[in-house]
């Protein structure tokens, strides 16, 4: 791992850790012995949270950390809600941004907007806006980004190389890539049936979604033609 990348990372963990320990404060005078940490991820992820903690305690001995891991994301979600549901949940946990609002609706986060702020380790204008402008609530910043995902295009070029087709060119268009996708599409043995799909994509809404405004686009600015 990048020393700056780890660096950072560290920052955002110590927030985070900052913010779980605090907010017991607010309510006793007395330090919490430890603060849980729950992830989900498989075991190269699960190594590079217990790098972050171990990093974290080598520098606050004081402060124990019980790190959460649970493999399977789909298990974790359901474990983070059961949680929540019974008022149990870690002190810090991953959540996206996409599912988060209706347990800050419950008052079940502690916005860390007010956290962030004091901080003197990082400060809101370190993340992209796009990172840290879905985590707003009701005008309050609920959570803190730990990454920003991107959809990527992977291509092969082995089929690229025996369809004797470019590689894609930093200034593809959409027309380029459905055309590509067309070339390579193919029925190898004649019989009718595709054996070879030009495109492969897991079929969820959050996939399909850069695709289908593309076609709404395309059939709303040209509307005597089908959607692309």
């Amino acid at each position: 791992m990048h020393r700056q990348t780890q660096s950072s990372l560290l920052k955002f963990l110590y927030l985070l850790l900052v913010a779980a320990l605090l907010v017991p404060l607010a309510a006793c005078n007395n330090k919490p012995e430890s603060v849980s940490f729950m992830v989900f991820g498989d075991p190269a992820e699960y190594a590079a949270y217990q790098t972050l903690v171990d990093a974290f305690q080598a520098e606050h001995p004081e402060i124990a950390i019980e790190l959460i891991h649970i493999p399977s994301q789909s298990d974790y979600r359901k474990r983070m809600a059961a949680d929540l549901a019974a008022g149990m949940p870690a002190d810090v946990l991953l959540i996206n941004y996409r599912r988060y609002a209706d347990f800050a609706a419950q008052g079940a986060l502690e916005p860390l907007g007010p956290y962030l702020a004091q901080s003197e380790l990082i400060a809101e204008g370190d993340f992209y806006p796009q990172a840290i402008t879905p985590f707003i609530w009701n005008g309050e910043l609920m959570c803190i980004p730990q990454n920003l995902s991107s959809l990527v295009v992977y291509y092969n070029r082995s089929l690229f190389d025996q369809a004797d087709i470019p590689y894609p060119a930093n200034d593809w268009t959409w027309q380029d890539f459905l055309s590509t996708a067309q070339a390579l599409t193919l029925d190898t043995d004649d019989d009718g049936a595709t054996d070879q799909f030009g495109l492969g994509m897991e079929p969820s809404l959050i996939r399909l979604a850069p695709f289908l405004c593309r076609a709404a686009l395309s059939w709303w600015t040209t509307p005597n033609s089908p959607p692309g």
